[in-house]
């Protein structure tokens, strides 16, 4: 299966739960600063785009402090 499939199964919003599954902890999430989409009483979503937007965005800027 090619990866672009794969990415197109997940759903575009994701649960605070997954989202931090997604980024590969919570503590990477809170790090990327992102602000939840939707933030109710029981229920804070993520879009999946703003995710990796955060993280192509934290990749640029460690490849800036290695050169």
């Amino acid at each position: 299966m090619k990866y672009h499939a794969v990415i197109s199964m997940l759903p575009r919003l994701l649960s605070a739960a997954d989202a931090a599954d997604y980024v590969g902890g919570e503590s990477m999430l809170k790090q990327l600063g992102v602000k939840p989409t939707s933030r109710r009483k029981s229920c804070t979503l993520y879009d999946r785009q703003d995710l990796d937007r955060a993280i192509d965005a934290l990749k640029a800027r460690e490849a800036e402090v290695s050169q």
